[in-house]
């Protein structure tokens, strides 16, 4: 019998944003099948890796790249979600996108950009993207090997899943804010809304200073019960409390869909708004805040569409 290799590029190993840790655990989960007798070695997306460290996985036999907003127009740009570059190109060929993003909007792609790419993405395997502008982003640059299938963490949202989630607002919320995204403005009306609509409110601390921006807000926390930052501490409430999600953090809702509680991803980036497209999940805009208290009290269906048979042929993919 013979044991293959393979590489896990993780973009929660060294993260501060427990969102990655949520797609951690998606993507594991959906890989399990396909890589459960495999030798694994995890690789953070986020911290560069030496050479001398990277040609031992050189020769392995797949790499999965998992999730998040990893592809971005300009790689050699001082900032990226994945830290590679031209240099280490021959040690990451072929690697497999699992349910990976682009960063945002505007962000074009250079001639640099689309060397690396070209480079290291396989052309034996389809690659799995979060949505359809990443695609669109790469067959631009002629990767026509790429598949719309949402995140891995939202496989299993699917319709009989949905069916489960409540539809009328519950007497508690959990909230959530972004610290790298602000709008001081808009986040206290939101925060201010769920305070004076809801009995009892909690706040998951999903960002390394998303607790400090809570503070910059001048709303009395008095009135906020703080939810450490662990997937524990947040399955906990999600699982001990009939309570509503709403917040800036897209995984944290996904998470709180997963744990089917009726969720409201507030929308402040390409992110949220591109799932709102693809996937029809619920998304009020940031900039459209005077809807908020209306939605909170509207009794809706979660409706998530997710491609299914796309996931099922990029999985069917690796089946002997």
């Amino acid at each position: 019998m013979k044991i293959n290799k393979t590489v896990l590029f993780n973009p929660a190993v060294s993260s501060l944003n427990m969102g990655d840790h949520i797609i951690e655990a998606g993507v594991k989960k959906q890989l399990e099948p396909i890589i459960k007798d495999d030798f694994i070695v995890e690789i953070s997306t986020h911290l560069p890796v030496s050479r001398q460290y990277m040609k031992y996985i050189q020769n392995f036999e797949k790499k999965f790249v998992g999730g998040s907003n990893l592809l971005r127009g300009k790689m050699n740009r001082s900032f990226r979600q994945w830290d590679i570059n031209l240099l280490q190109a021959d040690l990451l060929k072929n690697s497999i996108l699992v349910g990976v993003g682009w960063w945002q909007y505007g962000d074009e792609l250079n001639n640099y950009t689309k060397k690396l790419y070209k480079n290291i993405l396989s052309t034996d395997y389809l690659h799995s993207v979060r949505d359809n502008y990443t695609k669109e982003q790469l067959n631009s640059i002629g990767f026509n090997n790429v598949i719309n299938t949402s995140c891995a963490t939202m496989w299993d949202l699917t319709e009989e899943h949905c069916h489960q989630i409540p539809i009328e607002k519950q007497k508690s919320v959990i909230f959530t804010l972004t610290d790298y995204n602000k709008n001081q403005k808009r986040d206290r009306q939101f925060v201010n809304i769920l305070v004076n609509n809801y009995d009892k409110v909690f706040m998951w601390v999903q960002g390394e200073r998303d607790l400090e921006y809570l503070k910059e807000l001048n709303i009395d926390i008095n009135k906020i019960n703080i939810v450490p930052p662990s997937l524990k501490e947040f399955d906990k409430v999600l699982q001990n409390l009939d309570i509503d999600y709403i917040g800036t953090r897209l995984h944290g809702g996904v998470r709180a869909l997963q744990h089917q509680k009726r969720t409201i991803i507030i929308g402040i980036d390409n992110r949220a708004l591109e799932k709102k497209k693809d996937f029809n999940i619920d998304v009020v805009d940031r900039e459209d805040m005077d809807l908020l208290e209306n939605v909170i009290y509207d009794n809706f269906k979660t409706e998530i569409v997710i491609p299914e048979e796309n996931i099922k042929e990029w999985k069917k993919q690796f089946i002997n």
